[in-house]
């Protein structure tokens, strides 16, 4: 055998090519050991600034949940996550993890077509383009509204006063005008009492504080 051959040889890691044969036809290891290199290579990027952070969390749950579509148990596909990341986990409802990535998909096929806004549906013209957000800050301040006047109305029938209901409108109308630096009319928390009042009810019966 020739040096040159030797020194070839010398330079060949050892193989257990039963592991070679098994990775090398399993397209699943594949395609995650890739994912992981992929992932690896942005988190690379990112820590030099040529990539945010919010675009590797949108390419890491597309590719999470494409795993999934395919058919790839969730205990592998934990396996393409860099190895830097935090290994604390969280469960979600799967239905959120696909809306974000039929999103995704979208902003990167339109290659430049729409924006990131648009391509998730919070964006459109120029007439309904912040709807969702409007319809968004709209409940979340009427159920701080609806929920005071909840919480007032029990307890202060626990503690004997027995405030009406209007009673307690009207305070609590008060004391958001107090507390937001404008008047708060009645009506508007009258009207956010209409519409979540009975789902907050029946939440607290489901938590068991409403018997």
């Amino acid at each position: 055998m020739s040096e040159h051959k030797k020194r070839r040889k010398s330079r060949a890691p050892e193989l257990d090519l039963v592991a070679l044969k098994e990775f090398s036809g399993n397209l699943d290891s594949r395609e995650i050991f890739m994912t992981h290199q992929l992932l690896q290579h942005y988190e690379g990027l990112m820590k030099k600034e040529v990539i945010p952070n919010t675009f590797v969390a949108f390419e890491a749950i597309s590719m999470f949940v494409n795993g999934l579509k395919a058919g790839i148990s969730t205990n592998r596909l934990a396996e393409i996550w860099p190895d830097e990341w935090d290994n604390r986990t969280v469960q979600v409802p799967i239905q959120l993890l696909f809306a974000i990535e039929a999103a995704w998909a979208t902003y990167v096929g339109a290659d430049g077509e729409k924006s990131l806004g648009q391509a998730f549906g919070m964006e459109g013209s120029l007439s309904t383009g912040r709807k969702a957000l409007t319809k968004r800050n709209i409940a979340k301040r009427q159920l701080r509204y609806a929920n005071a006047v909840e919480l007032e109305y029990l307890s202060s029938g626990e503690e004997g006063k027995g405030k009406t209901l209007q009673a307690v409108y009207e305070d609590v109308a008060d004391a958001f005008s107090h507390s937001e630096g404008k008047t708060i009319p009645v009506e508007t928390i009258i009207n956010a009492h209409k519409e979540f009042g009975k789902e907050i009810r029946n939440q607290l019966k489901i938590m068991g504080i409403i018997k």
